[in-house]
């Protein structure tokens, strides 16, 4: 233990703090902040999983409800071609059905600002649990 004068009269530092128990005080507060930084660690962990979970659900639901999508796109386009029979009309049918959206979103999207309302919506309810 390293000592100094005070007051003319030597007082070992180890003998102070004891007195004081600022050791236990100093022990106590470095395990509080390393349980502390441990359970902030361990939250991030479990919001990470639960994050991961939601988008691992949500895109096994999306391919599920693309492939339902696609077999009915498939039923539909052959009953138009046993309909109309035509050869190739009822896939072609089926095929205007999805691409004239698609063209439509492509040509107003700068109008109607879907990316930006898309990534507010993500935003928005990404900061909500």
């Amino acid at each position: 233990m390293s000592t100094f004068t005070l007051y003319t009269k030597t007082v070992e530092t180890g003998g102070l703090l004891k007195y004081f128990k600022i050791d236990k005080v100093i022990d106590s507060i470095t395990g509080y902040i390393e349980s502390r930084i441990e359970l902030v660690k361990m939250e991030a962990k479990e919001e990470m999983y639960e994050a991961a979970s939601k988008a691992i659900f949500a895109l096994v639901l999306v391919a599920l409800f693309a492939f339902a999508l696609m077999l009915f796109s498939f039923a539909g386009a052959v009953y138009l071609e046993s309909v109309l029979d035509g050869e190739g009309l009822g896939y072609l049918i089926v095929g205007l059905v999805y691409a004239i959206p698609a063209a439509g979103l492509l040509i107003f999207n700068k109008k109607l600002k879907l990316t930006q309302r898309i990534k507010s919506f993500i935003a928005k309810n990404s900061t909500t649990n």
